[in-house]
């Protein structure tokens, strides 16, 4: 057993005690103590013990003491107690456990009442002492009172962070503040936590994962890239919330977007492009000036068949009601014209998109954009209706 898994069996005791403060002698004697221990010699008077181990016991007001290796009789009491003990127990609860089904917290709490009658039962046969007298009147007085048990730090060492700002520690990967990329920082390993330093400063505390694959990530230690980019892959697997941000938008907006994203979710699949495809279309919205264009566009889009209900074949029809629009403008011959009679915004070739190749609207469905042949093209009258014109 290592020093560390040793420490976390000796934790897990004083936890599962749950009765701070509690007494502890003074002078621990360890068994078997090659865990804790850096030397022990043959012949050697003076033990050098784990530096770390020793601050631990320490802190809790108690100095250490190796057993005599060649002196096994207070050794083999103890573990003759223990297994006394054991032996007690089983012939207790075996019926018990076989017919009684319960929880673990329930069937700890069966064995603490057994240990309560073992202890206040007669102490090899006297009449006058018990196990629980003993330890009262003379294991008490010998102790001492410890309020809080120390969180135990391994050995520390220092590594490079990497350009990605994840630390790998035990098979795990750990974030630090992006910022410290290329510098170095010091690690301490403690009975549950990860913990970075960087010039004497706590920088990073993640709870232990040891060999689970995957990455520890904080929000506060992302670079503003790398968090807009989480944030936008959050938000493309939340369909409620764009369906709130279409609804932001207007009426057209929302009822395209939620029938994109049921159509995805009627076919049993992730709606995961479905969400890509509406969140295209609100930045898209949100960009144009003339609007109802969009909306026409949005609205043309959704008579034709599922497969083209995405960002390329919108694109392109309103870049055709943009056309449209301005060829309309220029047939006319006075300036006056110019203006949409409705109050709309001015029309011109500014108004017309690009497909954004960074959108990251429907990948799978972009080949539909050379489509057009079949889209229903709306041409404007000089009142501001629309005919159909195919």
């Amino acid at each position: 057993m290592n020093l560390f898994k040793e420490i976390k069996r000796i934790l897990k005791i004083f936890h599962f005690a749950k009765n701070f403060p509690f007494a502890l002698k003074r002078e621990i004697s360890l068994f078997n103590a090659k865990a804790q221990v850096d030397t022990h010699h043959k012949g050697i008077a003076d033990v050098i013990y784990n530096k770390n181990f020793e601050k631990f016991v320490n802190s809790m007001g108690a100095c250490l003491d190796a057993a005599p290796i060649y002196r096994g009789q207070s050794k083999s009491a103890v573990e003759a107690s223990v297994g006394w003990l054991q032996e007690k127990l089983r012939g207790k609860t075996r019926e018990y456990f076989r017919t009684t089904r319960a929880t673990l917290s329930e069937h700890n709490a069966k064995l603490f009442t057994i240990i309560e009658e073992i202890n206040r039962s007669n102490f090899r046969k006297s009449s006058t002492r018990t196990r629980e007298f003993l330890f009262v009147n003379y294991e008490v007085p010998a102790c001492h009172t410890v309020t809080q048990i120390m969180t135990y730090e391994g050995e520390s060492y220092s590594v490079k962070v990497p350009r990605n700002y994840h630390v790998n520690v035990n098979n795990h990967n750990y974030s630090v503040p992006y910022t410290l990329s290329g510098k170095c920082v010091e690690v301490l390993v403690t009975d549950d936590f990860v913990v970075f330093k960087h010039e004497n400063k706590e920088v990073a505390r993640h709870i232990r994962k040891d060999n689970e694959s995957g990455n520890s990530t904080e929000k506060k230690h992302m670079s503003p890239e790398h968090e807009n980019i989480t944030n936008n892959y959050n938000l493309l697997n939340d369909p409620d919330k764009i369906l709130e941000m279409a609804k932001a938008c207007g009426e057209t907006v929302y009822k395209f977007c939620l029938q994109r994203i049921n159509y995805e979710s009627t076919k049993g699949v992730n709606v995961f492009n479905g969400s890509r495809c509406c969140k295209s279309i609100i930045d898209l919205y949100n960009k144009v000036r003339r609007k109802d264009l969009l909306e026409l566009a949005l609205e043309s889009v959704l008579k034709k068949m599922p497969q083209k209900w995405n960002y390329y074949v919108v694109l392109s029809v309103y870049n055709n009601f943009v056309k449209e629009k301005i060829e309309f403008i220029n047939t006319q011959t006075t300036l006056e014209f110019a203006k949409d009679p409705s109050g709309k915004p001015e029309i011109s070739e500014a108004d017309l998109i690009e497909p954004d190749k960074e959108s990251g609207a429907d990948a799978n469905t972009s080949n539909n954009s050379s489509d057009c042949s079949d889209i229903e093209i709306m041409r404007a009258t000089e009142d501001g209706a629309y005919l159909r014109n195919k």
